[in-house]
């Protein structure tokens, strides 16, 4: 048996006074906060690859460990250090933006 240790510390995720918009949606996939969230062509959530899951919905609000539930950011202004853009950031910046979710 494995033992977790679980660590906090805050971080910054929300920036400007632009609305925030949330939806609790079920992924197909594990995800961490930060993590851009996009569907598949089944229509399906999951973490943003490029491939399968390659249109681009929102930003996880939250860690989960398994597929399941999770809170996704829909609109607002988040910090940059925030989003995890995975070597994508242009193209996940400028798609993102198209959905109100604008980033500095």
């Amino acid at each position: 048996m494995k033992n977790k240790i679980y660590s906090e510390k805050d971080i910054r995720i929300f920036q400007g006074n632009f609305p925030v918009e949330t939806i609790n949606q079920t992924l197909k996939t594990k995800v961490e906060a930060g993590d851009v969230i996009a569907l598949d062509n089944a229509k399906n959530f999951g973490k943003y690859d490029g491939t399968t899951y390659s249109s681009v919905y929102g930003v996880s609000y939250e860690t989960i460990e398994e597929p399941g539930d999770a809170t996704v950011i829909l609109t607002g202004g988040l910090v940059k250090e925030f989003v995890k853009f995975n070597s994508k950031e242009k193209e996940l910046t400028i798609e993102l933006r198209k959905l109100g979710i604008f980033v500095k």
